[in-house]
């Protein structure tokens, strides 16, 4: 009996220190760990810079941290911590580094005019449209959304699950680089005006019909780029409208490169049936013609627009 209420004890205390551990990785460390005289952080004027060097568990992030004097801090560096929570209603320009996982919530207020993210060695489940410009380098993003409201988007040596970009890019001279990475799905991308492209040395997968949608946009590149799952009987397939440009090297597996098709033209009833005034006037060029005078289009002289 002795030793089976032993055993019980032990039971129950090891199951009190699985409940601890769970409580104590759902409640993360508040604000108070985001300040000058805690363990973890530095503040250099508007710069706060965190490392936790893997002591703790997880941080969270979800009001303004105060830099010298009152004033809010503008940039926040973290870094080696296991698990991240940043709400992007505190407008910062945010670096992260070495950590196994961020996870962002809330949206960014209208008064955000720019909040940019920057992560190396980083797992990221889902980034949208909230920040104005983002770097990332080595780090794996399962779903990225981005759109008209950020400026720039690089990623370098790592992996997209999903990229997104649902409306179009370019009023404001942005830009999308993309360099030795694998994107698994790229849904959608559409650029227009000044916004381009520089796709380079990576990997794509799933690259549906017309995903990448090039209008009015020049300067745009596709270099050493292999599309995995297309061929020449199912080719990957990139739309060109309004005199875009596109410079294609080095690619491995189908590309087709379709521009939209012209509407079908349905002359009026004074195009098909001439007024008299056309009339003389189709008469005119060709006495005009015949005595070797310069050529004009007479007014009144109907003309069908090309596509």
């Amino acid at each position: 009996m002795a030793i089976r209420g032993a055993k019980c004890k032990l039971f129950y205390c090891a199951l009190l220190s699985v409940l601890c551990l769970a409580v104590a990785e759902v409640t993360a460390p508040d604000i108070e760990v985001f300040r000058e005289n805690s363990e973890f952080c530095k503040i250099s004027r508007s710069v706060l810079f965190c490392d936790f060097n893997w002591k703790l568990e997880s941080v969270s992030l979800r009001e303004y941290p105060t830099c010298s004097g009152e004033a809010k801090c503008e940039d926040i560096i973290l870094q080696r911590v296991h698990k991240f929570h940043f709400h992007t209603s505190v407008c910062v320009d945010l670096t992260l580094k070495h950590i196994s996982k961020v996870t962002l919530e809330g949206q960014a207020g209208s008064d955000c005019s720019s909040m940019g993210l920057s992560i190396q060695n980083v797992t990221l489940d889902f980034l949208d449209d909230g920040m104005t410009s983002v770097y990332a380098d080595e780090s794996y993003i399962k779903e990225l959304t981005f759109s008209t409201r950020a400026g720039h988007l690089t990623v370098i040596g790592s992996q997209v699950d999903v990229l997104s970009v649902p409306d179009v890019v370019g009023e404001n001279d942005a830009s999308l680089k993309i360099h030795s990475s694998k994107i698994k799905d790229f849904k959608r991308l559409w650029i227009s005006g000044k916004g381009r492209l520089h796709l380079l040395d990576s990997t794509v997968e799933d690259f549906p019909p017309e995903s990448l949608v090039l209008d009015s946009s020049t300067r745009n590149v596709v270099s050493g780029v292999t599309f995995t799952k297309y061929d020449e009987g199912s080719p990957a397939s990139i739309l060109l409208s309004n005199g875009s440009e596109i410079t294609l090297e080095e690619i491995k597996g189908a590309v087709k490169i379709a521009s939209p098709k012209c509407p079908p033209v349905s002359p009026s009833s004074s195009q098909l049936h001439p007024p008299k005034e056309a009339e003389d006037g189709l008469h005119k060029i060709q006495e005009d013609a015949r005595n070797g005078n310069r050529l004009e289009q007479p007014e009144g002289f109907p003309v069908i627009p090309g596509c």
